[in-house]
């Protein structure tokens, strides 16, 4: 039948027309003794009835017995059928888990990724604004280091100006003492060459009306014209020493205070 099992015939070969002899040449047909006797034909028949009944109902024994182990055999081909599907559909839950699994690192790699390039943006922007900062403030504290600068260059310049009218202030005043001093000197030495000019205009009198009396006098008029003579080198030391410190006090006005 092609149901994957074989058949056996030799299971239905009985002898059933009482003797010794089966079928030999392998058909479905029992062979009979031929009944010599007319009576004897119908009860042959009726045992060959029976005997095909018999035959039968083995055969469709055979056949349940058959379909029995067919059903069986479908049951278990159902089964291995099922657990083929479920092998199947596991290896197939296993294989989309997997590639779900992959998905899931290769996103969370390209995450990663992303976020570490973002962060080293942010890092390089931080670096950027903190050298940016950091050269701003190197040129804001150079600003203020070179407008302290002219501040003190200012102050140094007001200070020395200051000092140079000081200076200026307290030579003039000097000068303007000296001048001062001077004229009194120059009036005081006028009045004493008055007083010597009338004195040797006196002595030269008394010489002209009194000759005799010169020898008498002699020494005494020496002793006076040595004294004259001293009090004019006096005034003439008094002359060039003026003119030397007022040639000084010209020099003294370039001097100033460093």
């Amino acid at each position: 039948m092609g149901l994957g099992f074989d058949y056996d015939g030799e299971e239905g070969e009985e002898n059933f027309n009482g003797n010794d002899r089966v079928r030999e040449d392998g058909d479905d047909r029992f062979v009979c003794e031929e009944v010599e006797q007319n009576g004897r034909s119908l009860k042959k028949k009726k045992k060959k009835r029976e005997a095909s009944m018999g035959l039968g109902k083995k055969a469709w024994g055979f056949l349940g017995n058959q379909l029995s182990k067919l059903k069986e055999m479908e049951a278990r081909f159902e089964q291995r059928e099922a657990e083929r599907e479920r092998d199947r559909q596991r290896s197939e839950s296993f294989r989309m888990e997997c590639e779900q699994e992959r998905e899931w690192k290769w996103e969370e790699w390209v995450n990663k990724k992303e976020e570490k390039e973002k962060t080293r943006e942010k890092l390089k922007k931080q670096r950027i604004l903190e050298w940016e900062a950091l050269e701003k403030e190197s040129e804001e504290r150079e600003r203020r280091r070179k407008e302290e600068e002219l501040i003190h260059e200012r102050e140094w310049e007001e200070r020395m100006d200051r000092r140079r009218s000081e200076w200026k202030k307290r030579i003039d005043e000097m000068l303007g003492h000296h001048r001062a001093e001077m004229g009194q000197m120059q009036t005081r030495m006028l009045h004493e060459q008055q007083n010597l000019t009338s004195q040797l205009l006196g002595i030269v009198s008394q010489w002209t009306a009194h000759p005799a009396g010169l020898s008498d006098h002699t020494s005494a008029s020496n002793h006076y014209l040595s004294q004259m003579m001293q009090n004019l080198h006096h005034v003439n030391s008094l002359v060039h020493e003026d003119a030397r410190v007022e040639g000084e006090n010209q020099d003294d006005q370039f001097i100033v205070d460093g």
